[in-house]
């Protein structure tokens, strides 16, 4: 068992759960890596901050994924917040489809009880 981690410009092509991760800070990504390490779940984690600025790859990751995660206190691109499955936290209120979660671990903790 196993979980990837991509940034731009890489790809992976593995049957796993897809979660793009936008605007995560250093210790939340260090959060996912004990989710990939502790949870019944494998997953292609596709990180993406606006540093990168390789908007098409984002694009592309989140067409790829089954759900979009993003620090909405980081991230102020409006453009993202239209896709119905788009989940986002922190202090930012969001009038979009978007699902408002309190944590970046809440969509991982759902995903783990799905799994059992």
């Amino acid at each position: 068992m196993y979980s990837n981690f991509v940034t731009p410009p890489d790809w992976i092509d593995e049957a796993k759960h897809t979660v793009t991760v936008v605007a995560a800070t250093p210790s939340e990504i260090e959060l996912l890596w004990q989710v990939a390490q502790q949870g019944s779940v494998d997953y292609n984690f596709y990180l993406y901050h606006a540093d990168m600025n390789s908007p098409d790859w984002l694009q592309k990751a989140m067409a790829r994924s089954q759900a979009v995660i993003v620090n909405a206190d980081h991230w102020h691109n409006s453009d993202i917040y239209n896709q119905s499955n788009l989940f986002y936290y922190g202090k930012q209120l969001i009038l979009s489809p978007a699902h408002k979660i309190n944590s970046l671990l809440d969509y991982f903790s759902f995903c783990e009880s799905q799994n059992k």
